[in-house]
């Protein structure tokens, strides 16, 4: 089977953001693709919580920050990154 690349989508994953089962599934599948040789990377939102909890996270190279949202509204978007504990995938 050929290497893919996956991206995953979520608004938890563990140990980052949990309140249920989803951020166990995201997790759980992110490191049996990563664990298959796949290139995964997981996208989810930003808390203010996860900023505290984890003060190790990196900006994105190339990425700074993006003002997004409607005219009046806008919000400025800060990418980070890291990695899954005991997986070869990103999360950002």
């Amino acid at each position: 089977m050929a290497n893919l690349k996956v991206c995953l989508v979520a608004s938890e994953v563990a140990p980052f953001a949990k309140t249920g089962g989803l951020a166990d599934m995201v997790t759980g599948l992110a490191r049996f693709l990563a664990g298959a040789g796949h290139d995964v990377r997981i996208v989810m939102p930003l808390y203010r919580s996860v900023r505290t909890a984890h003060p190790h996270l990196r900006a994105l190279d190339g990425v700074g920050e993006v003002e997004v949202g409607a005219p009046g509204t806008p919000h400025v978007f800060r990418a980070r990154a890291t990695h899954l504990p005991g997986a070869a995938a990103e999360v950002l």
